[in-house]
């Protein structure tokens, strides 16, 4: 089960381009944004090819807000995991 996205795949999933959903996402990791669609994104770094430095960006699928998350399901017919509160 897919639990983390990439930047390029949220661009594709929201709709926007792939520089705008890397900035984003390097905002939320550094604790520099507010919510986004109501959702406060959980993002990770991680390395690899690409990037500055070989650095990418990727969000857990669960902090997603629900319509995106939905639209994921539809796309790819796996439910989004569950967050645990604690």
């Amino acid at each position: 089960m897919v639990e983390w996205l990439t930047s390029p795949d949220l661009a594709s999933l929201a709709g926007m381009s792939p520089q705008r959903a890397r900035k984003l996402l390097m905002q939320f990791s550094s604790g520099q944004r507010e919510p986004w669609r109501g959702a406060a994104l959980i993002v990770r770094t991680t390395h690899g090819r690409g990037g500055r430095s070989g650095r990418l960006y990727e969000v857990r699928l669960g902090s997603l807000p629900p319509d995106l998350q939905l639209r994921f399901k539809d796309r790819y017919g796996e439910a989004p995991p569950q967050l645990g509160l604690g």
